[in-house]
Formats: structure tokens, C-alpha cells, sequence
């Protein structure tokens, strides 16, 4: 029912400060992705189980690459001059990065759909760690390990315009599933 709720005495499954939780019915299995470093920092782990008790011990499945490196010096040089998005306030390229936040997975039918968050790092800000903004994108698998980047690496969703009056212009974080209505999918997501 959702209203009464019975703490369980099991691990933990180990994760920085993100995770996203989803559930798999056709294969009766629990998806829950974790943050942990990875080759360019921030990067999504992946922990399953079939009975919400005992978990598979997280393993790396998405992650940065290069070609987001190279990318993300591009997109952050566009929204550095672009008057129209919210101004960041740190800018050191000596450590421009992108990172995966977190990831949201969930099953589609005979797939898996992935919405990583991309956090693309444009330096260190006092009280906080870094500043930058982010970008969700869109990738799919079928065995939850290889993962395709689909729409070429642009934003499936991106920051709103200051103009806009939308809580959107600075964070941005992913669903953990999608409602599937009729023949649409429709994403809701934290900003």
C-alpha cells in the first residue's frame, strides 16, 4: 500500500551520494545503480537482486568516455556564452570534465532504457565541490552491461531558459523509470 513501511536487516549496497532504484517485472529483478569513480570520475554501477535482500556486488556498466571529454568542452564553451541559460560561477578550463552523475534504467519491453545524467564540471566553487551543469541523455541495452548511446550524445533533455520561470536551469537529475501511457513514454524528472 505504500503507507506502512518495515526496515529491513540486510547490507547496504554502498554508493556516494546518487542511486536510482527500478523494477524489472519481466524478469523479476530489482535494478539498482549506484555512483562510484570511474575512468573520469563519477561514473554508474549496477547492483541486482531478485528478492530485495541479497545484492550483486556493484559492478562499472556506463561511464565517460573520451569522445565526452572532447564533447563537453564544445558544450561548455556554448553555455558559457549563452546569455539566455543561467550563469555558472566557477570557469577554470584546466578542469573541464564530464562525469555521469547517475543513471536511471528501467525495461522497455525487450530492452533496457537508460537516462544518464551528464555533469560537465566547470571548477571548483567555495562550500561545494564543483560547479557545471547538466545534461540527461538517452541510451539502451539488452543484457544491462552494453551500453548504446543513442541521438548521436545530445541532451534528451536539457536546462531551461532563464526566461523560462522553470525550475530546471541549473540541476538536473533522472528519472528512475518512465510512465508508459498508451503509446508514449513520459518522463519525470528532478531539476
Amino acid at each position: 500500500s505504500g503507507i506502512v513501511w518495515t526496515r529491513l536487516n540486510v547490507p547496504k549496497v554502498a554508493s556516494q551520494d546518487e542511486s536510482n532504484l527500478s523494477f524489472d517485472q519481466q524478469a523479476h529483478l530489482f535494478l539498482h545503480t549506484v555512483k562510484h569513480r570511474g575512468p573520469y570520475g563519477r561514473s554508474v554501477w549496477l547492483s541486482t537482486s531478485d528478492d530485495f535482500s541479497k545484492w550483486t556486488d556493484p559492478e562499472l556498466i556506463f561511464h565517460a568516455d573520451d569522445r565526452d571529454q572532447e564533447i563537453g568542452r564544445k558544450r561548455i564553451a556554448a553555455r558559457l556564452a549563452d546569455p539566455n541559460l543561467q550563469p555558472l560561477f566557477a570557469q577554470d578550463p584546466s578542469l573541464h570534465n564530464v562525469e555521469v552523475y547517475n543513471m536511471g534504467i528501467f525495461r522497455y519491453e525487450s530492452f533496457y532504457i537508460g537516462i544518464p545524467a551528464l555533469f560537465y564540471n566547470t571548477g571548483p566553487i567555495p562550500k561545494a565541490s564543483t560547479d557545471g551543469f547538466f545534461a540527461l541523455q538517452l541510451a539502451c541495452s539488452r543484457d544491462l552491461k552494453d551500453w548504446k548511446r543513442l541521438g548521436d550524445r545530445k541532451a534528451f533533455m536539457g536546462p531551461s531558459r532563464l526566461d523560462s520561470g522553470a525550475y530546471d536551469r541549473g540541476t538536473m537529475l533522472c528519472p528512475s523509470n518512465a510512465i508508459v501511457r498508451h503509446d508514449e513514454l513520459w518522463f519525470y524528472y528532478t531539476g
